[in-house]
């Protein structure tokens, strides 16, 4: 609906499946375009919690 915004990759949308459409790279992409990182600890405000799937990291 309307117009794609300058940082759509607008060759996605030819894709069946939602998974290969819109998957987390294109995410951060999209967000990062918006000058929002959430995949970023500093993203979060004080008291914000980042949760994420998978393994501990070894930080």
């Amino acid at each position: 609906m309307g117009c794609p915004l300058a940082f759509e990759d607008v060759g996605r949308y030819r894709f069946r499946s939602r998974k290969r459409r819109f998957d987390l790279p294109l995410l951060t992409t999209y967000a990062a375009a918006l000058d929002l990182h959430p995949f970023q600890p500093q993203f979060y405000r004080p008291g914000g919690l980042l949760v994420t799937c998978g393994a501990p990291s070894s930080r």
